[in-house]
């Protein structure tokens, strides 16, 4: 991260990384599940999956708080 980007974009960025990691957390409960019915298996990609859509939850609530302008401006 580059600390002498404007604030806006430092946010934005923080944010995309956040929402790679989300679906990177949801993606490996798919790829988990299918490949093992493991109990303790399963169990893990439950957990993701739920973590994965509680980061999703509070990063629209993030965005939708912030109100970033568009970048176009």
């Amino acid at each position: 991260m580059d600390n002498n980007e404007p604030p806006d974009d430092r946010i934005r960025g923080a944010l995309h990384a956040l929402s790679n990691m989300a679906s990177v957390s949801a993606s490996s409960a798919r790829l988990l599940a299918r490949k093992s019915d493991d109990p303790l298996v399963l169990q893990i990609t439950e957990g993701l999956e739920a973590s994965a859509e509680r980061a999703k939850k509070a990063l629209l609530d993030l965005e939708e708080l912030l109100a970033l302008p568009d970048r176009s401006d």
